[in-house]
């Protein structure tokens, strides 16, 4: 293993990472806006 697999393999950590907080950001936002609504 080179460093470019180690820095690559980083980058695909990285990068699910940021998609999953994007995602449960989203999620959160879904959810406090329809039970806000609900009120």
């Amino acid at each position: 293993m080179n460093i470019g697999d180690v820095l690559l393999r980083r980058a695909e950590q990285s990068d699910a990472l940021a998609a999953a907080d994007v995602w449960l950001r989203s999620f959160a936002t879904a959810l406090h806006f329809s039970a806000s609504s609900t009120r």
